[in-house]
């Protein structure tokens, strides 16, 4: 047989021996500092005129702007090490009389509140009420009359010798026959329906959740001199690193970098979540609900029935957008004739004007007379006061207090107000004198501001007023403040954006974990390699890059390389993408630097010290001393 011998214990770690070697605490902190390149890719906001492909989405977010960079990602690696522990300044001081106690209480704690609250709230009033009232009256009325009359005379003569004979003799006969026939009805009916429907949806959540980690120690302290007090000295604890900073993976990688993110309704309406966790101003969070109402596709608040909406349009005809609504031909001003009788006007000092140019409204309130300015028609031909008002307000428009596009009760005021102050007198200029009105209206002048006014003031009138007529019921009241809600939100997005673009980012890769970043990674590298050829050859020559790995860093969207480049690949894709002058000696990988650095630990160190003051003919016995006797017994107390 054969016999085995067990193994020996091992000899690392002796029974009863303490470690005789000690290994400093140790802590590794990456980092990363990449470096912009040069710029391969861009994507603009698709022109409606052109074939351009569509914008690129994020979670269903439209990204209709963004540029994709070449980089270099420098990533750092620090290592603190523990170099020692030692007592650093006095902190604080405490004296103890003779034979004094004292306890100390140290006390550590750590606590953790979590809440949350969420509130989902949406009523919806509808009321439909119809009133028919139908009156039906037929009144029938036929007389007949019908009369005959006879008539009959006879008369006859006799004569003889003996005398005459006259007979007479008369028939008369009337009748008369009358038929009437009247009809009178009435039918009325009166139809009345009224349908209400209310639903309130309320949702609401709360959650609290707190966690206390608690260590407390006793110490108890005593002065164990009967003649002099004790002094305790409170010191701090610095413990003392050595940081060594180094450069441990050099990387190549492409970042998308989105620099603008449609977030209109559609946006929030598909991410409340997202505006009630992220939303800068807690009044916008609160009417939350009720924004999302109004701007839900549907319910009628964002059509161009509004009156936000009515006179955003209004102004924007007039003072913006179209440019060129009436087509006007481009057109040859010759140089204006001396008012004396003289040479003839040179030809060469013609000027050609745009209909692009002589159709902008902004154009019409320049005072170059050359041109045949707007200011100068209107004095010619009495329409001075409307061209100022008009002026003003274009100006005003501008004005950030009073921007219709950031507020939306902006344009009602100043579309009623600007109607009110020209309306009566543009009506009163143009019937007066309809040569005048020609005159200022002429194709070749830059007076494009009144070719405008009459359908502003129309679309005012007619669209506007309505809507906002005191008479409003309160259904309306509410839609309206709803809308100015909606408004705001969408201004304070647009102010914000860069902000909300990157917790939008943040939000979508936490959610999805990652995999909304990538989709959006590999749509937008598709269109890289089918535009660039720089970045098919890096991929072919130099390294790869991983779109799968893609990652949020704050605006950006990080496409790493799969492999450690060294110096070599580094001015090879310097070369790749034409860039002159790169050289391995410029780009030489730096060493690792390392410093000491001190910082504060927790605790304290205390040292104790005896009073140098010694008091005299302090007794050698206690302080308290008592003898108690109850019946036989006998109890000694003393208390030093």
């Amino acid at each position: 047989m054969t016999s085995t011998t067990p193994p020996k214990p091992s000899s690392i770690l002796p029974v009863c021996s303490a470690p005789d070697v000690r290994t400093p605490p140790e802590f590794r902190v990456p980092f990363r500092h990449p470096f912009s390149v040069k710029k391969v890719f861009e994507v603009f906001p698709p022109n409606p005129d052109q074939s351009s492909p569509p914008s690129p989405e994020l979670a269903c977010v439209a990204v209709p702007q963004l540029d994709v960079q070449a980089t270099f990602d420098a990533r750092f690696e620090q290592v603190w090490t523990l170099q020692k522990l030692a007592v650093g300044d006095l902190a604080s001081t405490m004296s103890l009389a003779p034979l004094e106690r004292l306890v100390l209480e140290v006390k550590t704690s750590q606590r953790t509140t979590l809440e949350r609250t969420a509130l989902e709230s949406s009523e919806s009033v509808e009321s439909a009420e119809a009133t028919i009232h139908d009156t039906e009256t037929v009144n029938v009325a036929r007389s007949n009359t019908t009369t005959t009359n006879w008539h009959v005379d006879g008369n006859g003569s006799i004569v003889g010798s003996l005398g005459s004979l006259n007979l007479a003799g008369g028939y008369s006969k009337n009748v008369t026959q009358t038929t009437q026939y009247s009809q009178n009805r009435l039918n009325e009916r009166t139809q009345k329906s009224a349908s209400s429907l209310k639903t309130l949806h309320k949702i609401e959540i709360k959650g609290a959740s707190e966690a206390i980690v608690e260590d407390r120690q006793l110490r108890i302290l005593r002065n164990p001199y009967r003649d002099r007090a004790l002094t305790l000295n409170f010191f701090q604890l610095l413990k003392h690193f050595q940081v060594t900073t180094s450069l441990t993976e050099p990387r190549l990688a492409f970042v998308i970098r989105i620099t603008d993110m449609i977030m209109e309704e559609a946006f929030i309406v598909a991410n409340v979540d997202f505006l009630s966790k992220h939303l800068l101003d807690d009044n916008l969070r609160n009417n939350l609900a009720q924004a999302v109402e109004v701007a839900r596709p549907g319910t009628g608040h964002r059509e161009q029935q509004s009156p936000i909406a009515v006179a955003k349009t209004a102004l924007r005809f007039l003072f913006k957008n179209p440019p060129n609504i009436f087509d006007l031909p481009e057109i040859t001003i010759l140089p204006t004739p001396a008012p004396f009788p003289g040479p003839s006007p040179d030809p060469t000092g013609a000027i050609v004007v745009s209909k692009a140019e002589r159709n902008d409204p902004a154009k019409s309130f320049s005072a170059d007379p050359v041109r045949h300015s707007g200011l100068e028609d209107s004095l010619a031909n009495g329409f001075g006061k409307i061209f100022t008002i008009l002026n003003f307000f274009f100006l005003l428009s501008k004005d950030p207090e009073f921007d219709p596009d950031v507020n939306g009760d902006n344009a009602i005021r100043l579309a009623l107000a600007l109607f009110e102050a020209v309306s009566k007198d543009w009506d009163t200029l143009i019937q007066g004198n309809p040569n005048h009105f020609k005159n200022v209206l002429d194709v070749s002048d830059r007076t494009e501001i009144f070719r405008r006014l009459s359908g502003f003031l129309a679309m005012v009138e007619h669209l506007l007023k309505p809507l906002v007529a005191p008479a409003i019921e309160d259904a309306d009241a509410k839609r309206q403040q709803a809308e100015r809600g909606l408004e705001a939100l969408l201004g304070h997005l647009r102010c914000n954006k860069n902000y909300y673009i990157q917790r939008f980012l943040e939000y979508q890769a936490s959610r999805t974990r990652g995999q909304a970043i990538v989709d959006f990674a590999a749509a937008v590298w598709s269109r890289v390699l089918d535009f660039s050829s720089e970045v098919k050859a890096i991929r072919s020559d130099i390294v790869d890059f991983d779109v799968d790995a893609a990652f949020v860093d704050k605006q950006n969207i990080v496409i790493p390389g799969l492999a450690i480049v060294t110096t070599a690949q580094l001015v090879a894709f310097g070369q790749k993408l034409q860039l002159d002058g790169v050289t391995a000696t410029d780009l030489a990988l730096p060493a690792p630097a390392s410093i000491q650095v001190q910082v504060p630990a927790d605790g304290v160190h205390l040292e104790v010290a005896g009073g140098a003051c010694i008091l005299q003919d302090v007794p050698n016995k206690p302080f308290v001393a008592a003898d108690l006797n109850f019946g036989p017994s006998n109890i000694k107390i003393s208390e030093e």
